[in-house]
């Protein structure tokens, strides 16, 4: 028997980590979307996701997103830890 696959993706309420969020749920993995604060996610409500509230910069945010998980897929927009 196959063990449980577990993904997080980064950016899964925009377009390309969308498209990755479906084709990882399809393949049979079950995803974690970290989910920026405030940001609309309700493009996710048709899937089995785990939802995840925090920030690609915060390592404290990503420790928790990842913890148990296989693999990370980082789908987010650039960011910069110096500011805009």
């Amino acid at each position: 028997m196959q063990s449980e696959r577990r993904a997080l993706v980064t950016g899964a309420t925009g377009f390309i980590g969308s498209a990755v969020t479906r084709a990882l749920l399809s393949d049979g993995w079950q995803v974690t979307a970290l989910v920026e604060p405030g940001a609309d996610a309700g493009g996710l409500d048709p899937f089995a996701v785990e939802r995840v509230v925090g920030d690609v910069r915060s390592a404290a945010d990503m420790r928790r997103a990842i913890s148990g998980l296989h693999i990370g897929i980082p789908c987010c927009r650039a960011v910069s830890i110096l500011g805009p």
